[in-house]
């Protein structure tokens, strides 16, 4: 049986063609602190309303209530309205494609797209269950604690919520099966609750994740600066306190987002990882297998 891994050293090398340097990147490079992560915590204040940089698409970096070891301790948040943005699932397995997470938004001209999720050593299958439409890119069900949240969407009926993050002990699949296009099992950070489901711990790292809130709005998340994720979910939780399940999607120098929205272009890339990269100097996109797309919704 294969195992799950985000960091893939084998044939990175040679790879290396298919890296690009992202065109806005944050951090700092320069020593690290011998510490884990900094009990000084720093002031927040009420944070102003996200931007609306396009209609229905909402836009916000903001300061980290805690500060990270390394970095600008900044998570970027983009926010999309249901009505009018929809999410894609995009697979190596159906397109042939392995490339970083810019040339996935260039190519199939998206608005954004994140990290699909952790894959195998195949570099192209995803850890949990996972169904794109009639294409099936793993067919097996995940059971275990971590792997406790099903991302689905595309239903079959518009009636139905257009995204849906649920945990895994709650959801009839064969139910869902019949709703949904698409289905995503994954990592489960925050449940449908807005429960923290991680516990504190010593490993941090760089995060891209991906979650609903209670009105149902798809929300991208992103931090270089590295955090364990219990402390990262924490952070979420107080600056979209709404949030009703999250995901998530990759980490370390892995961890990408790209932004093609209006004023908008940037392309993020993460870089720590404890007892992998311990460091921020990253600023290399590497190819991802698997991506969630946000694209317009036809005729909006």
């Amino acid at each position: 049986m294969e195992f799950c891994i985000r960091k893939v050293l084998i044939g990175f090398l040679g790879l290396a063609g298919s890296l690009i340097l992202p065109s806005i990147h944050s951090g700092q490079s320069g020593p690290l602190e011998q510490r884990i992560i900094s009990q000084e915590q720093t002031d927040v204040c009420q944070e102003p309303e996200m931007e609306e940089i396009s209609l229905g698409l909402f836009y916000r970096e903001y300061a980290m209530p805690q500060k990270s070891i390394v970095g600008d301790s900044k998570l970027i948040v983009l926010k999309a309205n249901p009505k009018f943005y929809e999410l894609k699932s995009l697979m190596r397995s159906e397109t042939n494609e392995f490339i970083p997470i810019e040339s996935w938004v260039r190519k199939y001209n998206l608005v954004a797209a994140i990290n699909g999720g952790m894959f195998m050593q195949d570099f192209r299958t995803h850890c949990g269950y996972s169904r794109n439409g009639k294409h099936i890119n793993n067919p097996n069900l995940v059971r275990n604690s971590r792997y406790n949240s099903i991302l689905v969407f595309d239903p079959s009926d518009p009636s139905l919520p257009a995204t849906r993050i649920l945990d895994l002990e709650k959801a009839d699949l064969n139910k869902l099966r019949k709703e949904y296009r698409v289905i995503s099992q994954n990592m489960q950070m925050v449940d449908s609750n807005g429960k923290n489901r991680w516990g504190r711990g010593r490993k941090i790292y760089s995060e891209s994740a991906l979650g609903i809130d209670k009105d149902g709005n798809i929300l991208f998340f992103f931090s270089k600066s590295p955090y364990s994720p219990h402390d990262f979910n924490e952070a979420v939780l107080v600056l979209q306190p709404s949030i009703r399940g999250l995901i998530h999607c990759e980490g370390g120098p892995e961890a990408s987002l790209s932004i093609n929205a209006g004023r908008i272009q940037r392309d993020e890339v993460g870089s720590y990882e404890t007892g992998f990269n311990e460091n921020n100097n990253n600023f290399l996109l590497w190819p991802v297998p698997n991506i969630f797309g946000l694209t317009k919704r036809e005729n909006k």
